[in-house]
C-alpha cells in the first residue's frame, strides 16, 4: 500500500550499510513502480535528502532513518 517513495525508502532501510543498486531496488519493487524507479530514487536524494547515491548505490539517510520511523513506515 505504501507509495513507491516510501516503498523504495522501507526497501534501503532494511538494507542498512550495505544499500542497493538500481538494478536490485528495480527487481524487489512492484511492476507498477519500475517505470519512474530512477525518479523516485533522483527525489529521494536530490530533494528530499532521504536517500544518497555514491555512484553504484543507494543508501538512506540518518534523516532518511529518521522519516521511515517517525511516519512509521515499518513495524518491528
Amino acid at each position: 500500500k505504501l507509495l513507491a517513495g516510501d516503498h523504495s525508502l522501507v526497501l534501503l532501510y532494511h538494507r542498512g550499510t550495505k544499500g542497493a543498486t538500481l538494478d536490485e531496488l528495480t527487481k524487489w519493487v512492484r511492476p507498477s513502480m519500475r517505470t519512474n524507479i530512477r525518479r523516485t530514487l533522483e527525489n529521494l536524494t536530490d530533494t528530499k535528502d532521504f536517500v544518497h547515491f555514491d555512484g553504484l548505490r543507494y543508501f538512506i539517510t540518518r534523516f532518511g532513518e529518521q522519516e521511515v520511523e517517525k511516519r512509521k513506515l515499518i513495524t518491528v
